[in-house]
């Protein structure tokens, strides 16, 4: 596709992402997963309460490796990937059922331990952590 694009000597994963899309803008699709988007925010901000309920009523012990869950989760939970964009087509999606799907310690590479205590030296009063799977 050229029009009034030039088309990137090397072929990319990221130069094909931009090509795309630059087309889709050009076509009118100023972003075509709006109505995804705001549909699954919404039901996302449901869980919410719950989940920061559930975080607050575990174990300091245990909180760490449930946040890191919940972003493994997350990570999983992704209409963009194509088993789960099947899960969401079939209406057997779920973040719980994924996240209690995951593996159980000892992950492949898991430094949750020495995180842990990292995390423990400083006196925290609150913290934010941002993970932006948003594509």
């Amino acid at each position: 596709y050229k029009q009034g694009k030039v088309i990137p000597e090397e072929t990319s994963c990221i130069s094909l992402c931009i090509a795309r899309d630059n087309i889709l803008r050009q076509l009118g699709f100023k972003d075509c997963f709006k109505t995804i988007k705001d549909r699954e925010n919404a039901n996302a901000l449901l869980l919410l309460n719950p989940l920061l309920a559930e975080i607050d009523s575990v174990t300091p012990e245990f909180r760490l490796e449930l946040l890191l869950r919940g972003i493994f989760a997350g990570n999983i939970f992704d209409l963009g990937a194509a088993a789960s964009a099947e899960l969401f087509k079939n209406g057997a999606a779920s973040f719980s059922a994924t996240r209690e799907q995951l593996q159980r310690r000892p992950w492949l590479l898991d430094d949750l331990d020495a995180f842990q205590r990292q995390w423990d030296t400083f006196k925290w009063k609150k913290v934010l952590i941002f993970v932006d799977n948003a594509g």
